[in-house]
């Protein structure tokens, strides 16, 4: 019984060892530099009526879509 409670925790802790790491939500800035990334994120956010993971993510793409249409609306043009 112990030898079949060890081998559950050896195969337990190998398959977590198989997920890969979460990567940190991109940031605002990122996607007021990189357009086409902004447009892929803010598309999966609509699309997926609020399942896209992470929200955080979300957010971000959309804050710098506003950023970036404040921008040009100035007349400033910077991305």
């Amino acid at each position: 019984m112990a030898r079949a409670i060890v081998v559950v925790a050896v195969a337990a802790l190998s398959l977590s060892a198989c997920h890969s790491p979460v990567a940190e939500p991109r940031t605002m800035h990122f996607f007021q530099e990189h357009e086409a990334e902004r447009a892929d994120v803010i598309g999966k956010c609509r699309q997926s009526d609020r399942q896209y993971q992470p929200a955080e993510e979300c957010a971000n793409a959309l804050r710098a879509q506003r950023q970036v249409n404040m921008d040009h609306d100035a007349g400033t043009g910077s991305r």
